[in-house]
């Protein structure tokens, strides 16, 4: 709970603040009127374990004009989403009501309710696209390695199908080897009856002769 010590402190160091809020950039700032004004407000929250309490936080219009918001531990914050993911007050799935245009200085608006912490939505970006990075160079690896892989398996196809013509030559080359004598001893048996017909011819003259003179029984 607040008390008038932390109230006053917070006070205080809300006016002190004023220069490092003004300093703060932030794509959605609210405007003001007077400069230096310092407003108190109570804001309710709703703990995850679904108890209620509150805490009080300053509002500032600064210098140029635009409103800071400064927590009892005297953080400053520049809009409602800055102080949703940089506040140290609140943890994840607390709930706090707030005026429908907060931290606009306005006490007739509406209220709603917010989620009291969010994620930083750069390093949730960050998160992603990493976690993109991730996916994709793990895609490439194993895209890497099934090509490396499919390259191996044909070269091995490769290496197979070379080993196998080379047995299927040596095979035929052994097969024409045992051929070769038989090949040669048909071709000696064929060549004999040649060797009969080249016979010398004299002694065949010879015989004739010899019959010729020999003395017939007739006679």
């Amino acid at each position: 709970m607040l008390t008038a010590a932390t109230a006053a402190r917070a006070a205080l160091l809300a006016i002190a603040a004023i220069p490092l809020v003004a300093g703060c950039a932030s794509e959605e700032r609210t405007a003001c009127d007077d400069p230096g004004t310092t407003y108190a407000q109570v804001i309710y929250f709703e703990s995850a374990d679904g108890s209620w309490d509150e805490t009080t936080v300053f509002l500032v219009c600064t210098p140029d004009r635009t409103v800071g918001i400064v927590d009892e531990n005297a953080q400053d914050y520049t809009s409602l989403e800055d102080f949703q993911i940089n506040n140290e007050l609140f943890e994840e799935g607390d709930q706090m009501i707030v005026t429908e245009d907060f931290p606009a200085i306005d006490a007739e608006a509406e209220f709603k309710t917010v989620p009291a912490r969010i994620d930083d939505p750069a390093v949730m970006w960050w998160t992603i696209g990493g976690a993109a990075a991730a996916v994709i160079a793990a895609g490439l690896l194993v895209w890497l390695w099934l090509r490396k892989r499919r390259k191996a398996i044909r070269e091995g196809e490769e290496q197979a199908e070379a080993l196998r013509a080379e047995r299927d030559r040596s095979e035929a080359h052994g097969a024409d080897e045992e051929d070769a004598p038989g090949r040669s001893a048909g071709r000696g048996a064929a060549s004999e009856p040649s060797a009969d017909r080249d016979a010398d011819p004299t002694a065949e003259s010879d015989a004739v002769e010899r019959g010729a003179r020999a003395p017939r029984d007739d006679a």
